[in-house]
């Protein structure tokens, strides 16, 4: 038997894809949980392109189809303000007959959007596929890549992105 419930996922845009998650904060409505594995992709999936993306900290949402980006962030704005602004507009399906008007889309798909955090440290971090490639070792969820990731002391400094939310962990591009 499975047991269903409802938990946010912030910074994820991605709704109708299936995680398996560990319950961060604990709250009666809705608790707010991170991503242990993925189960089942978003029916919108794409592959993406940046050889960094799910290592370093940006780009959450290159995996998924730019149209369907921009409708998951349109019904997002609708909903925040519906609830939140508490307007009472009605939604029948999507933004459009509503106040709000529909979000115009960029010419380009990628290399707009991204804000870049750089890192300096002692420390080059090595992620897990790059690592499980010379390694041979082959972790199947994402806990487990994680565990299988490596840093390596360096005897200079190394300037790169950091991890999502890890900042002793620098990814270079070399």
């Amino acid at each position: 038997m499975a047991l269903w419930i409802r938990i946010a996922m912030r910074k994820s845009l991605a709704r109708r894809a299936a995680h398996c998650a560990g319950v961060k904060k604990k709250a009666r409505i809705c608790p707010e949980a991170y991503k242990l594995k993925t189960i089942s992709v978003h029916d919108n999936a794409v592959v993406a392109p940046c050889q960094h993306f799910g290592d370093c900290g940006g780009c959450k949402t290159q995996n998924l189809a730019y149209y369907a980006e921009l409708y998951e962030k349109e019904q997002q704005v609708h909903h925040l303000i519906a609830r939140i602004g508490r307007f009472g507009f009605s939604q029948p399906e999507g933004p459009t007959g509503s106040y709000l008007k529909p979000v115009v889309p960029c010419s380009t798909e990628y290399y707009y959007r991204n804000k870049m955090e750089f890192s300096f440290g002692t420390q080059k971090w090595v992620p897990a596929e790059s690592y499980n490639a010379v390694s041979g070792n082959e972790g199947t969820d994402e806990s487990q890549q994680m565990l299988s990731a490596t840093t390596k002391q360096s005897e200079d400094f190394v300037l790169g992105l950091h991890a999502p939310k890890r900042f002793d962990r620098i990814l270079t591009d070399q």
